[in-house]
């Protein structure tokens, strides 16, 4: 049975937090999510049976939204910048299910 008043923390600190289902599979993650560029890339990450589906991260070239369908990268919405980055600046993507780029727009210069 549930505490009545349970204890109310004002602070919560971890390096990572996820999240599972009732068969102790990862449904969603919170904090270093992957590497990218020898960085930890920071972020939420969403997970169903084919594995990532929707993910919010920040990393060394910017931060992303993504949304995939089956496991593949469908859609991609950010902001590219950072060293060695040509075109700085919002970015939308669609990607076909080989994950090539089908619609590559930037804003920037």
């Amino acid at each position: 049975m549930a505490e009545a008043n349970p204890p109310t923390h004002e602070v919560l600190r971890a390096k990572r937090v996820e999240l599972v289902d009732d068969e102790g599979r990862v449904r969603a993650v919170l904090g270093p999510v992957h590497r990218e560029e020898g960085q930890a890339v920071l972020g939420l990450s969403l997970h169903d049976e084919s594995g990532e589906r929707a993910w919010f991260t920040t990393g060394p070239s910017g931060p992303d939204l993504g949304m995939a369908r089956d496991g593949d990268e469908v859609v991609l919405l950010g902001v590219v910048e950072g060293p060695g980055i040509v075109i700085d600046g919002p970015r939308f993507m669609l990607l076909d299910r080989r994950g090539v780029p089908c619609v590559d727009l930037r804003a920037g210069g």
